[in-house]
């Protein structure tokens, strides 16, 4: 599994602390353990299946509002 840069954090919810804050926080805490796995964003209101929705490398620890982050395992 490959480490993901804090470029793979865009749109997370947590990139905030990845250098846009005036808090002086530069990396994310969950950035150092976190790997980049195969997942969905799927919709919190969608019902399955959810085979319409491609996958993305994301990393493991990313999460957004609105969205569920289903994981698909090491790879597909």
């Amino acid at each position: 599994m490959s480490k993901p840069s804090k470029s793979d954090c865009a749109g997370c919810y947590n990139n905030f602390y990845n250098g846009h804050n005036d808090l002086g926080v530069e990396t994310c805490w969950s950035l150092k353990d976190a790997t980049v796995i195969h997942k969905r964003l799927v919709p919190l209101n969608m019902r399955p299946p959810w085979d319409s929705i491609p996958l993305r490398k994301l990393p493991s620890c990313y999460h957004t509002t609105g969205y569920a982050a289903v994981s698909t395992g090491p790879k597909p």
